[in-house]
């Protein structure tokens, strides 16, 4: 025996049915689209210090500056998270980001040329870094 699809109150109801549930998928698929996030506050934050320490500068902007990132890392939140960067030719990081960071003084010299890096006189030959009693052999 199969069932009739007749126009009764059944079939009116699932009518009703399938265009409340072809709604409800619309609806799910719209807001699958709109990339919903959940928006927290935090309370920290991370904060990373770079200073200059090219020759540029002068040692009285290099103190001026290394003061102000130690006062700044000891009035931080104790939660919150801080780092140092310091930069010239390349950037080394002096303290990386931690909630305890220990800086006193810009310790690397990143106005010198590294040994394992490209050669300053910019050649663009394969060069050997230890081949030379200069450091590069290009």
């Amino acid at each position: 025996m199969r069932l009739a699809r007749g126009s009764g109150p059944a079939a009116l109801r699932r009518q009703w049915a399938h265009v409340l549930l072809r709604c409800a998928v619309l609806a799910l698929l719209v807001l699958a689209l709109s990339g919903p996030s959940w928006v927290r506050r935090v309370g920290r934050q991370a904060v990373v210090f770079a200073i200059d320490a090219s020759a540029s500068v002068g040692a009285a902007g290099r103190t001026h500056a290394q003061a102000f990132m130690r006062a700044a890392i000891a009035a931080k939140p104790r939660l919150d998270a801080a780092g140092v960067l310091a930069f010239g030719r390349r950037a080394d990081v002096e303290v990386p980001v931690g909630p305890h960071p220990a800086f006193d003084q810009v310790e690397t010299d990143p106005g010198r040329w590294p040994q394992t890096s490209a050669p300053p006189c910019g050649s663009r030959r394969p060069c050997c870094p230890a081949a030379s009693p200069g450091g590069w052999s290009c």
